[in-house]
């Protein structure tokens, strides 16, 4: 974000395009006449924008997911920013969606996308601007916590005022998802920068509600970003927020409770699976005890296995029952901690192979590039397979230097030595498998590549 002390924006749209030639899936699922589009841009704000897209079809069963992402580069796509809407809900319908924390005076591009069978499929490009012109104020609507089964609170930031002092500033919720004043508001009327809060109240149970914050002064009214926040049954509200530090055994997780519920929180912590969507009865878990609103917490997460796809959420439980905050995943990495070049023949390195997936008992060339004039230096021992750090079995146990085929490198000034060998049997499908040649007291350690048992 950009830092902003000086005055406050106005928003000026450019979109093209705003009805998209649609596109079809019908290559990338079996559904017929489905076409999505992206729409055009309903509204920008200082740190948003709202788009309105349309997805038709005669079957929605097979569309996992849909929304729009965005980028500040062009033909935006699921890697970067987007919302994710779940599954189409109805034949023929329009949906929004509320792209958050933009750039003021940047140019940002947007497409729809429909995920089908796997495979992700996008609509017409859309194009808008914000751009600032420093009259009106500058608002950034902030999280709601300390969430009930019929209240919360919601933050917000004046971040500038404008060309004029602010006559009123507040927030207004709704069950819509585009709240106005209109619908349900506070209202502060003394002079003020920076942060506040505004108390929602008399709400329903378990419902969602839309909620922004706005300030206005004697030039117009700006409005913050849509946010969103679900009541509870009296439960606890809690977030997955992030992980970090993640490697082949272990990872760190990070949550926050956002409101106790209608009762004291008992326990909280993280949980996590091989499974999607892990419990604290079915999975492994972390636990804390005696939580409260705002409560930022982290997990360790050890004795992971190498190589494999884990889900982990955070949860809370009070005596309303257990809630749980977005299933991250995350992928552990190899155990491999010997990788490396020969200490005394740096020049000499063990290349990747041609493909990077077999199955027991393949052929696998085996290819060196050694930068020396001559191919000769050094005597290699042994052939070995590793699973990791686990040796698996030994291909070649003599004296085999001579044994590879030399051919001069003209393209890099080297030699490149071939040998092709025959994978062993393995008990365990993994990418996490190297070959290891060892000679003297050194060693080569291929890249990791696939076996599919």
């Amino acid at each position: 974000m950009k830092n902003f002390l000086f005055k406050l924006p106005y928003l000026t749209v450019l979109c093209f395009g705003f009805f998209s030639c649609d596109t079809e899936l019908e290559k990338a699922n079996p559904l017929e006449n489905l076409n999505i589009s992206t729409g055009l841009v309903t509204e920008v704000e200082s740190f948003s924008a709202t788009i309105k897209g349309v997805i038709s079809t005669n079957e929605f069963n097979g569309v996992e997911n849909y929304g729009h992402c965005w980028s500040i580069s062009e033909n935006p796509t699921i890697e970067d920013n987007c919302t994710f809407l779940g599954k189409i809900q109805a034949s023929n319908y329009e949906f929004l969606s509320f792209l958050e924390n933009l750039d003021i005076e940047e140019n940002y591009f947007v497409r729809a996308f429909a995920i089908a069978n796997g495979v992700p499929i996008y609509g017409n490009e859309i194009t808008l601007q914000t751009v600032w012109g420093g009259d009106i104020p500058l608002i950034e609507t902030i999280g709601a916590n300390y969430i009930t089964s019929n209240s919360a609170i919601g933050s917000a930031e004046i971040i500038d005022f404008g060309e004029s002092n602010i006559i009123r500033f507040g927030h207004c919720w709704s069950e819509s998802p585009v709240p106005t004043l209109d619908d349900f508001k506070t209202e502060i009327t003394e002079y003020s920068t920076g942060f506040f809060t505004s108390n929602f109240n008399n709400l329903n149970s378990s419902s969602t509600y839309y909620y922004r914050a706005y300030a206005e002064n004697s030039q117009g009214i700006s409005f913050g970003s849509i946010l969103s926040f679900s009541t509870t049954n009296g439960s606890p509200s809690v977030i997955t927020t992030n992980i970090s530090n993640i490697n082949s055994n272990s990872a760190i997780v990070e949550g926050e409770i956002t409101g106790i519920g209608d009762s004291e929180i008992i326990k909280y912590g993280h949980c996590w699976s091989i499974s999607s969507n892990p419990t604290v009865s079915n999975s492994f878990k972390t636990e804390y005890e005696n939580g409260s609103p705002e409560t930022v917490f982290q997990s360790n997460i050890e004795n992971l296995n190498p190589a494999t796809d884990y889900f982990v959420r955070a949860y809370a439980t009070n005596s309303y029952g257990t809630s749980y905050g977005e299933t991250i995943s995350f992928t552990t990495p190899c155990n491999i901690t010997g990788v490396t070049n020969s200490p005394s023949y740096p020049d000499m390195v063990l290349l990747s192979p041609d493909e990077g997936s077999f199955s027991p008992f393949d052929s696998y060339e085996i290819t060196l590039f050694n930068s020396s004039p001559s191919p000769t230096t050094g005597q290699i021992t042994s052939i070995d397979l590793y699973l990791n750090e686990e040796k698996v079995e030994t291909i070649a146990s003599y004296s085999v230097w001579f044994a590879f085929d030399w051919v001069e490198d003209e393209n890099n000034g080297g030699y490149i030595g071939t040998r092709t060998y025959s994978l062993p049997n393995v008990d365990v499908s993994s990418n996490c498998y190297t070959i290891r040649m060892s000679f003297w007291d050194n060693y080569l350690v291929s890249p990791p590549f696939t076996i599919n048992k």
